[in-house]
């Protein structure tokens, strides 16, 4: 399989969006909206797991063996 080749900022612009998605499906969860429990496993998904055929967009952006990754602020600065 190919892989498509990104720049950085582009990888990094894809890690904010999957953040932005988590965060809007932790909303729904939160107002009873049950069903965007599939959103948030699929999110955090793409977010962490790695395996052979796939990269986890933390991986990507460098910081998949950090102790903590805090998502808590408006502007994610790597």
């Amino acid at each position: 399989m190919n892989s498509i080749k990104r720049s950085q900022d582009e990888i990094l612009a894809k890690f904010k969006e999957q953040v932005e998605l988590l965060n809007l499906a932790n909303t729904n969860f939160d107002e009873g909206k049950e069903i965007s429990a599939l959103n948030i496993a699929t999110t955090l998904r793409v977010l962490l797991h790695d395996t052979s055929n796939s990269t986890s967009a933390l991986t990507h952006i460098g910081k998949k063996n950090i102790a903590f990754f805090d998502t808590s602020l408006n502007d994610i600065s790597m």
